[in-house]
């Protein structure tokens, strides 16, 4: 099965705890997207999204996590608002990240994931 996985919120890695790391920060350095409002996309057959409370790094809620421990990861977006605008979230958002790769871990080990970080500027 394939699955985009859209975190409203969303996210990362590889298998070391290191290695995880090294990837969350590749991924926070490149250019972080802005949008006015983010679209869910329709990338693959299924969209899984894991919600977090503003300014928190704990899902709200896992329920259908478990469909996605054998299946390839097409895609996870980061998407956070852009509040406060002056505020550097990459420390957050790098938490964020963190906690997807502990939360699943497989997600971390598949190379072919396309990875956003998306902020929202009307969010």
């Amino acid at each position: 099965m394939k699955y985009a996985l859209g975190l409203a919120l969303v996210l990362i890695g590889y298998t070391s705890f290191g290695q995880s790391n090294r990837l969350i920060d590749s991924i926070l350095v490149n250019n972080i997207i802005k949008v006015p409002a983010y679209q869910l996309s329709k990338v693959g057959n299924e969209t899984l999204v894991l919600k977090m409370n503003y300014a928190a790094s704990s899902f709200i809620d896992t329920t259908g996590i478990y469909q996605l421990q054998n299946a390839q990861i097409l895609s996870v977006d980061l998407v956070f608002t852009d509040y406060p605008t002056t505020q550097n979230l990459l420390p957050l958002n790098k938490t964020r990240l963190q906690s997807l790769a502990q939360l699943l871990p497989t997600a971390t080990q598949q190379p072919h994931t396309n990875w956003q970080i998306i902020r929202e500027i009307n969010g």
